[in-house]
């Protein structure tokens, strides 16, 4: 009798009342085998019910209703979500939130570890809502580092979205605790939340320019300063991070340039460089030329800053390979024939010259042809020429391409390099 009374309280505390769960659990493990796989049976017959009101007293267990109850620990916990995990899903389900929450009031790092081994991870986060809204401050110290291994960036993704809903100064004047990545993570999605208000914006941008010159906090004013340009006008961005002074004030400026610039057109960023203030200008160009990004005809209008100026002689490679880098995609590739045809026709531009027009000659080879035979003589079309050659041979492995344009270059020196390029191939192909 002592014993069916044992499992009626088990069977009452997992369908009625969770708060005393682990002692159920802990009960019911005490038991002999065949009669747990009975309760367990009994639990899945009974998972939708409830104790009615009308039950006595002592079929209603809770820590609340047993005179002497001893506070629950971390193992009983842990115990009982163990021996959850062989009930059907529903009761898992229905379960799991409450057993949660429970032990997360008693150890919130063990919690928080057994709710990152569930597959469906987006459904159990709701179980820390209401310890995350008496304390948030109670998951900061398991937010930082990998204390979960693999899974604690997917833990500190929710974290950081939980704080910039509910208190993101807190999270900001806390940043420096973080990763880079984190750090960029958490300026992006506050200053999404701060969106329709400007004034918190520059507080943050403000709040982050205090800090001191360290690698680290260039960084974080650049992603300041991104997320700032990606939501206000070119003019207030200006205005705004040109008042503030220091080495922040630089970072950000510059960043955000090159950030509204990144979204203009080649026209667009030649108007943008000519209204800038000329002590701002070089600051900003050189950070357009060190991070390019993928908007070509951006890159090209900073291009034309320096391609004139005393400073091109060592820029001249560098910022060719930045250009070949970006890997432009053929619906470029017009802008980048058009910006070709303007440029000076030197010899400090000739490698400059080659590389905005090589993916077209490579990969767009029968139109390529047409162009060049509509040019008139000269050095670009000398030069497309040999461009021609090196792309059919290198890229393409067309040494009848190759033979096609050779001859129509007259220019000694572009043919000195044609013919090079044929050695070269002849050695590395014999067989062609």
């Amino acid at each position: 009798m002592e014993t069916r009374q044992m499992k009626t309280r088990a069977i009452s505390i997992i369908a009625g009342h969770f708060v005393a769960i682990a002692i159920g659990m802990a009960m019911a493990r005490t038991w002999h085998h065949q009669e747990a796989e009975s309760i367990d049976k009994d639990l899945s017959a009974s998972s939708g019910s409830s104790i009615s009101a009308s039950q006595p007293r002592s079929t209603r267990i809770s820590r609340t209703a047993r005179p002497g109850a001893t506070p629950l620990d971390s193992a009983q916990m842990k115990a009982a979500w163990q021996e959850m995990q062989h009930l059907p899903l529903v009761d898992r389900q229905r379960l799991r939130p409450k057993l949660l929450a429970e032990w997360a009031a008693i150890d919130l790092h063990a919690a928080l570890d057994a709710a990152l081994m569930e597959p469906d991870r987006e459904n159990v986060w709701r179980a820390f809502d209401d310890l995350f809204q008496k304390s948030p401050d109670a998951f900061k110290e398991y937010m930082i580092g990998e204390q979960f291994g693999l899974k604690s960036a997917e833990l500190r993704n929710w974290w950081i979205d939980q704080m910039t809903n509910s208190d993101p100064d807190a999270l900001l004047a806390g940043i420096a605790d973080f990763n880079e990545s984190d750090r960029k993570k958490i300026v992006e999605r506050c200053a999404a939340t701060f969106g329709d208000d400007p004034d918190r914006l520059w507080a943050m941008a403000g709040d982050f320019a205090k800090l001191p010159d360290t690698p680290e906090n260039r960084k974080l004013w650049s992603h300041t300063a991104a997320a700032i340009a990606a939501r206000l006008d070119a003019d207030t961005v200006i205005a705004k991070l040109s008042a503030i002074p220091g080495a922040a004030g630089d970072v950000m400026i510059s960043q955000a340039m090159t950030a509204m610039l990144a979204k203009t057109d080649y026209a667009g960023a030649r108007a943008t460089y000519a209204s800038l203030p000329a002590d701002l200008k070089p600051q900003i160009v050189q950070a357009a030329l060190r991070a390019p990004g993928s908007n070509v005809q951006a890159y090209f209008a900073a291009l034309d800053e320096v391609i004139n100026t005393p400073q091109w002689e060592s820029l001249q490679q560098p910022l060719a390979v930045k250009l070949h880098g970006m890997s432009p995609a053929p619906d470029q590739y017009p802008a980048m024939l058009d910006w070709a045809a303007h440029m000076p026709e030197r010899d400090d531009t000739m490698d400059l010259y080659r590389v905005a027009v090589r993916k077209f000659v490579t990969y767009q080879p029968d139109q390529a042809r047409d162009w060049i035979s509509e040019m008139p003589g000269g050095w670009k079309q000398q030069n497309s020429l040999a461009a021609f050659v090196q792309a059919a041979l290198f890229g393409r492995g067309d040494v009848r391409g190759a033979d096609w344009a050779l001859p129509q270059i007259t220019d000694p020196k572009f043919r000195t390099e044609a013919d090079g390029w044929f050695e070269t191939y002849a050695q590395k192909n014999p067989a062609k």
